[in-house]
Formats: structure tokens, C-alpha cells, sequence
């Protein structure tokens, strides 16, 4: 083996190494304190220089990210233990990608793998996997479009319960090179203690994903950092970006679910999000030719909530044997979405905006991002995108979803929309990026946080 093929197993090895989770002592003391002084307090220094880390991530176009192609296996990691193999997903905890049949061999085939030896259902086809990845890590491109100039690292990092103890990739442009930085945040000078949360060893250990776009005429080159590297880095991006702690949502101490946080924020904003109970005994096959998330449809008359609404209901039905009538489904999306108002009143002076998602039976189960309205929306001009509680918490903590516990026996399926006024133009953005979403969370604090008494 090359010098620098040891130099780069070394680093990626390092890459995946987990922590104790770690906490930091004092929280409260430390959260009463100036923050002014922004290096003293270790109990904001460690997740502050992440939230630098990751806008610079932002900036790069690096995405880190969990997802469900590979969270569905967390339930079986006392199987996985007992299978070197399978304790984790890439050989080396690093891959570069290159052709779609690379995406198929390191990625496609290792899922179904995992399916095969775990004694798994395949809940998630072939074509639904690339999709999830995709939508995950590449922005929602396509594979074959990227894979076309650009080659795509992917570099895998085991967790210690938090956010904390992931490592973090950001890069370097060079003329005939680029190197990769692997930072591990919590190797940076900072005062204070830390100490073990006895509750989160309980929970099984997951993997979160760096993923690189680069250009297929550039090498790459790894280095990891030390604390003087780090220490350095945090000053740079400091200087470079001038956020301070109160800057950035507070995901490290919030005691609330980012998931109730945003679920809160549509019932303010008037965004239904519910599962539709029409239909009881659905299957993976009775779904089959639905997309996990369809885009966003603006309804403006019956013909068109016909095509979205009635005609894949009935199509689903009849796979089942459990024949639906237009009026039955009506009926049902009437009372559980439009407040009990009937359709044709509703469209007289409003459209539908909805997006049809479904969960797979999957544990945990895939999560899609919500839709929120942005605060440049007007009356006439209505401004939509999509938020992920990921972009902070790699769903580390989930309301819903419990890691143990037996296989969800069905998929299920969900509505998420909002009415708009007739002839209002909407815009449907993109997800939102880390800065992005955390701006949005400290914007909207009125539509979430508890208003405190009047003394």
C-alpha cells in the first residue's frame, strides 16, 4: 500500500470514529453569560463551530445529511454488531463515485444487501432509492446529470448520539487539486467540562453522510485537522461570516422537537399536514406507481382535484379490491382538509395548493420535508418552500418514530397544503439550506414560542 493510500485510510478511518455523547456542564449558567466573548464558554463553543462549519458547507455546496435508504436498518444494530460488515455502509467509510454503475454498486446494491442478510422487507425500490439520495444530498439533481462532469465523494460518519460528535468535511480549492478538510468540531480549545448523557448510549448508533461534488479533472487530497487547525478555522469563520451565537437557532439546548417546532409554525401559517385514513389496509404494491412525494399541484377547479386527488385514490382502491366513488373521497378530503367546507364553494374563491406524500413501512419511517410560507409572501404574491428538521438534528431525536419495536405493518399516506386566494400567484421554492432554514426559525419565533405572562 502507497504512503498516501495509508495517509487516506488513516484520515477516513479517523473519519468515523464515535464519541461519548457529550454535553456540556452548566448549560444554564453558561446560556446566562455574555456571549460577547464568544471563545470562553464551552458550552456554546463546540455547536457555535459547527453552525460556522456548516455554513461554510452551505457556501461549498457540501451537503450533510442522514436518510432513511439508510436509517431503516438502525433497529437491527445488535445484528449489525455481530456482522463486521454490516457495521458500516461504505468500505473505508469513503467512496467516490463516478458512474451510475458506481452509485449502483456501492450504494443500490449495499442497501439490498443489508434487505437480504438483516432479513429486512424491501420497502424501497431501486429507483425510490436513487430518488431519496437525490433529494438528500444532490439538491433534488439528477445522478446522471452531475455524474456527467463531476465525480461524488461521499464520506460516512458514525455518531455519538449529537450532532457534536459527527465530523464534518469542507474543502479546499486548489489549481489542479482540491483538498478535503475532515474536522472533528469538538477538538478545539474551550473551557469548561463535559460529561456523558447516560440516555443517549441508549440509543443505536446511526451514520450521517458528507457528500462532495467534483469536477472529474481534479484530484483529491485528505487532511484531517488538529486543535490548532481547528482553533485557527473557528477564528477565520468567524471573522468571515460575523454570527455570533444568538445568530443561530439554538438546536443544542432547544428542549423542543424541531419537528413540533415546524408543525406549529404551518398550523400558524394555516398549512394542513394529515394522513389520509380513506383507505385501511394499504400495501406497498397497491402503491406502487405513486412517487413517495409528488410536486406540489395548485388546484383551481374539480376536473383538476379529479386528476390529483380522486383518480390515484380509486387507481389505489381497486388494487385492493375496496372501490372508492368520487363522492366518498370528496366527502373525506372536505372534512379532514378544507375544514368540512365543500369543494365547490371552496373554489370559487380559493385555490388548493397540495402535495401528496407517503410514508413507507419503514422503522424509522421516511419523514418528508414540510412546507412553510415565507415571509415575503403578500396577498396576492404567495412564496412557499420546503423545511427539514435534518438540516439540524439528523433526526437523532424523532416524535413519531421509536427506534425499537416491531416493523410498521403499512405505508401511509399524507396531504400537506394550504388554500390560497383565487388568482394570487404562487411560487414553490426549494428546500431550504442550513442558513436558510435557520433564518426562517428565528424569524418566525412569534409562530412557536410560548408568549410569556405579563408580570
Amino acid at each position: 500500500m502507497s504512503l498516501k493510500s495509508k495517509l487516506f485510510k488513516n484520515i477516513l478511518v479517523g473519519f468515523s470514529t464515535p464519541l461519548l455523547p457529550l454535553i456540556t456542564v452548566s448549560c444554564t449558567l453558561g446560556r446566562e453569560t455574555n456571549k460577547g466573548n464568544y471563545s470562553e464558554y464551552a458550552d456554546d463553543k463546540i455547536p457555535y463551530f459547527i453552525n460556522l462549519l456548516r455554513l461554510k458547507q452551505d457556501e461549498q455546496g457540501i451537503k450533510t445529511n442522514n436518510s432513511i435508504i439508510f436509517d431503516q436498518f438502525i433497529g437491527h444494530s445488535d445484528l449489525k454488531q455481530k456482522e463486521k460488515e454490516f457495521n458500516h455502509f461504505i468500505e473505508d467509510f469513503k467512496v467516490l463515485i463516478k458512474s451510475k454503475q458506481d452509485f449502483s454498486n456501492y450504494i443500490t446494491k449495499k442497501i439490498n444487501l443489508f434487505y437480504q442478510k438483516l432479513q429486512i422487507p424491501k420497502t424501497l425500490s431501486d429507483a425510490e432509492i436513487q430518488k431519496i439520495f437525490e433529494t438528500d444530498f444532490l439538491n433534488g439533481q439528477n445522478i446522471d446529470d452531475i455524474l456527467k462532469n463531476n465525480n461524488i465523494l461521499v464520506l460516512e460518519s458514525t455518531d455519538d448520539r449529537s450532532p457534536i460528535g459527527l465530523k464534518y468535511a469542507i474543502k479546499e480549492e486548489k489549481e489542479d487539486h482540491i483538498n478535503i478538510w475532515v474536522i472533528n468540531p469538538s477538538q478545539i480549545d474551550h473551557k469548561g467540562g463535559l460529561h456523558a448523557i447516560p440516555h443517549l448510549l441508549d440509543l443505536p448508533e446511526k451514520s450521517v453522510f458528507n457528500v462532495i461534488i467534483v469536477p472529474k479533472e481534479k484530484r483529491i487530497e485528505f487532511k484531517e485537522t488538529i486543535t490548532d487547525d481547528n482553533n485557527q478555522l473557528f477564528s477565520d469563520l468567524y471573522n468571515q461570516y460575523a454570527h455570533k451565537p444568538e445568530n443561530f437557532y439554538d438546536w443544542f439546548h432547544e428542549r423542543s422537537e424541531i419537528s413540533e417546532i415546524i408543525m406549529k409554525i404551518q398550523n400558524k401559517q394555516g398549512i394542513f399536514n394529515k394522513e389520509n385514513f380513506i383507505l385501511k389496509d394499504l400495501t406497498n404494491d397497491s402503491l406502487s406507481e405513486l412517487p413517495l412525494v409528488s410536486k406540489v399541484n395548485i388546484i383551481k377547479n374539480a376536473n383538476e382535484f379529479n386528476e390529483f386527488v380522486i383518480v390515484p385514490i380509486q387507481k389505489v382502491a381497486q388494487k385492493l379490491n375496496h372501490p372508492l366513488t368520487i363522492d366518498k373521497i370528496t366527502n373525506d378530503f372536505e372534512k379532514n382538509y378544507l375544514n368540512a367546507q365543500k369543494l365547490n364553494e371552496v373554489l370559487k374563491t380559493h385555490d388548493i395548493v397540495v402535495q401528496r406524500l407517503i410514508q413507507k413501512a419503514n422503522k424509522p419511517s421516511n419523514r418528508p420535508a414540510k412546507l412553510i410560507k415565507m415571509l415575503n409572501s403578500t396577498a396576492s404574491q404567495i412564496n412557499l418552500a420546503f423545511i427539514d428538521e435534518r438540516e439540524f438534528n439528523f433526526n437523532f431525536k424523532v416524535s413519531d418514530d421509536t427506534w425499537k419495536g416491531p416493523l410498521a405493518q403499512k405505508p401511509r399516506i399524507f396531504y400537506q397544503g394550504l388554500l390560497v386566494p383565487k388568482g394570487s400567484q404562487v411560487k414553490i421554492n426549494s428546500k431550504l439550506n442550513f442558513k436558510e432554514t435557520n433564518d426562517f426559525l428565528l424569524a418566525n419565533k412569534s409562530l412557536y414560542e410560548d408568549k410569556k405572562p405579563v408580570e
